[in-house]
């Protein structure tokens, strides 16, 4: 078993906040600017993809920048060493089928209990009128690949640590949960969505790997995708 201890990271729980703050307000800035420069006018899946891309390389961006440049911290800190990946990799695709089942049992309990149609997310939305092969694909990467990537690398290898460092590892595991699923700002599948973050965040205490937490989440999204895929050909 991992020692709590010696799994704390360098840097503090304020500064994973700031971080936060600081997304949000550069992304919030970034929209602006690009409906400014006239991208609104951009198909939407054009002007979804091109946000979605800065919001990740804004994530990395200032991660790296605490984690890489302020603490002098190597890729093991964020749970991205190169021992064990293909293992851990594994471990998260079983992983996420879990975390899938359980989002989506989550789902329907709460469709019995409130009766009342939720509105389709954006994203939802664009790969029910997606009419090229090329734009599903785009859609894929941005929900399997591009999404798990960045999500991963805030949320689990750097929000949970410092959650963990003043909550212990059961309050860091349920906070950084109930984080994740408030800032999808989906009031309706906030409940869902904070079981999968904690299934995430347990996942990564288990293994100490963000690979396997990658890999579960990216899992969890394509499942996701590949059962609107198919209620569109139903539609169809």
């Amino acid at each position: 078993m991992v020692d709590q201890k010696s799994s704390l990271p360098a840097w503090k729980l304020e500064e994973s906040l700031a971080i936060l703050v600081f997304i949000f307000l550069i992304n919030n800035f970034l929209a602006f600017l690009l409906k400014s420069l006239g991208f609104f006018k951009l198909p939407p899946l054009a002007y979804f993809s091109i946000t979605n891309l800065l919001q990740t390389a804004s994530i990395l961006f200032f991660v790296w920048l605490v984690v890489f440049v302020k603490y002098k911290q190597d890729w093991s800190a964020l749970g991205l060493g190169p021992a064990g990946w293909q293992r851990a990799f594994k471990q998260g695709l079983w992983a996420g089928l879990g975390i899938f089942f359980v989002v989506a049992w989550a789902g329907a309990f709460l469709e019995r209990l409130f009766p009342v149609s939720a509105e389709l997310q954006p994203f939802a939305r664009m790969v029910l009128e997606a009419e090229t092969g090329s734009e599903m694909f785009l859609l894929f990467f941005l929900g399997a690949v591009l999404a798990p990537l960045g999500e991963e690398v805030y949320f689990r290898g750097f929000l949970y640590p410092s959650l963990k460092r003043h909550l212990g590892i059961f309050g860091g595991i349920v906070v950084s949960g109930m984080v994740f699923g408030m800032l999808h700002f989906d009031l309706f599948r906030f409940f869902p969505l904070a079981l999968g973050g904690i299934g995430l965040a347990f996942l990564y205490e288990k293994t100490r790997s963000l690979y396997s937490c990658i890999a579960a989440h990216g899992l969890w999204n394509f499942v996701m995708l590949l059962l609107l895929l198919l209620t569109r050909q139903s539609l169809a």
